[in-house]
């Protein structure tokens, strides 16, 4: 990156498009491996659910990037955090709880296992006791 900023007289290197930051992910995620075809399946303007055969690298975008991010961090990392590291807003909590596609009860055992840890860690600080 120190390199990037040099070459251009110490500033930042030129932006480019979301389109072509896009075509360079798909490039990479092919060069990856990622070309089995999968499946995906969305709902058309007239409300009829429709499905997309396509290999797996030409569906992926930096918005899935960054979906992928906060749905797998969603339940170990403060949502505070994942706002700013995402640039989403506090002030509409819906959206970045959309992300969290565990159960109910899943979120349940996982909340009593992190109390349980943070009991056992901090006894002096911490006075719920779990029965």
């Amino acid at each position: 990156m120190e390199d990037a900023f040099k070459a251009n007289n110490d500033q930042p290197p030129h932006s480019i498009s979301a389109q072509k930051f896009n075509d360079y992910v798909k490039d990479l995620a092919k060069f990856a491996g990622l070309t089995e075809d999968v499946t995906l399946s969305f709902t058309n303007s007239y409300g009829k659910k429709e499905y997309e055969v396509k290999p797996f690298h030409q569906f992926v975008t930096s918005h899935i990037g960054r979906r992928s991010f906060i749905t797998n961090l969603i339940n170990y990392i403060p949502v505070t955090i994942l706002s700013k590291i995402t640039g989403h807003s506090l002030t509409n909590k819906n959206v970045i709880f959309s992300y969290n596609k565990i159960s109910l009860l899943d979120n349940s055992v996982m909340f009593v296992k992190e109390l349980k840890r943070v009991q056992e860690n901090y006894v002096e600080e911490v006075s719920i006791e779990l029965v």
